[in-house]
């Protein structure tokens, strides 16, 4: 039995049939481009309007927006490395690319709140004279861009912690931009500089916690760890359910990549009658594909 599954990815273990169909994330990749479009359209008349205008704040928001887009184009560049077929180096392929993605998006978004955090303290102490009505402008277009890119991102961002990574530098300039629009009608309305460095101190707080969590999940599949979505004493007690188990010795379940788990078990049966082996390692593959999402299994029997 083959079962369809993204990574679309089957192994059936000890009699040597595997299925492999390369068409990895094709829904992700397409989103991925499409935003990538968006922002670098938008970076590019932000560059001209500021030349044009002379407005530092248009050019200094199009620097911003370059590195989300590199950001982006990490995320995409990596689905399409991932999507080479595995060799007798890489044998689980090159799945991990988007994890290394992720982990890197994350690390980016941690030096982006740093920064943040340097420059609001600056303004603290030494407040800038800000133009309200330009602030608002650039603002209002990031915020336009920014909701329809998240929205493209979104659905696939569900299941794929890379694009989940390129999601939230989108989702954190989402709420950058609400933020200033915010402020830039504080400032209009009052004069009150020192709102801009409230909030974007603000900000940086939500987007070090999305960053902290990117980081430790792509760092515990690196780590091999077991996907926090399974349990494992629950795996051990469904197969120990199989009349023909007695005893689970070893079991160790991980990740791959989003989605993609892998177990491998050194199990003690009853009979190890080669004629039962085969059904009995079906059976066990079939039940922990439906109930865990494992995919990928390789299982030992022993008397």
């Amino acid at each position: 039995m083959i079962h369809e599954h993204k990574p679309k990815i089957k192994h059936y273990n000890h009699n040597h049939t595997h299925h492999h169909t390369y068409s990895h994330r094709v829904k992700e990749k397409k989103r991925l481009l499409l935003v990538i479009y968006i922002t670098g359209i938008t970076m590019l008349i932000e560059i001209v309007g500021g030349i044009i205008s002379g407005s530092l704040a248009l050019i200094s928001d199009a620097g911003h927006m370059f590195t989300h887009a590199f950001a982006l184009l990490v995320s995409f560049i990596a689905i399409i490395l991932a999507s080479k077929p595995a060799d007798m180096h890489k044998t689980f392929g090159y799945y991990r690319i988007e994890i290394l993605a992720a982990l890197f998006n994350s690390i980016m978004l941690l030096l982006v709140t740093v920064w943040i955090f340097y420059e609001a303290y600056k303004r603290v102490f030494n407040p800038m004279q800000i133009k309200g009505t330009e602030m608002l402008v650039v603002s209002i277009v990031g915020l336009i861009v920014n909701v329809v890119s998240a929205i493209i991102l979104l659905g696939a961002s569900k299941e794929d912690i890379n694009v989940r990574s390129a999601f939230l530098h989108m989702v954190g300039d989402t709420a950058s931009s609400i933020a200033v629009i915010l402020g830039a009608v504080i400032v209009l309305t009052t004069g009150w500089t020192l709102v801009d460095p409230i909030l974007s101190a603000l900000i940086a707080v939500v987007i070090l916690i999305w960053a902290y969590k990117l980081a430790r999940e792509s760092i515990q599949i690196l780590l091999e760890a077991a996907p926090s979505k399974i349990d494992v004493n629950e795996v051990k007690q469904n197969i120990l359910k199989f009349q023909e188990v007695k005893e689970i010795t070893d079991i160790h379940i991980w990740t791959i990549t989003s989605n993609m788990y892998s177990l491998m078990a050194h199990i003690r049966v009853v009979d190890d009658l080669i004629s039962k082996r085969k059904t009995l390692i079906d059976d066990i593959d079939e039940m922990l594909y439906n109930k865990f999402d494992i995919i990928h299994t390789s299982i030992q029997f022993s008397v």
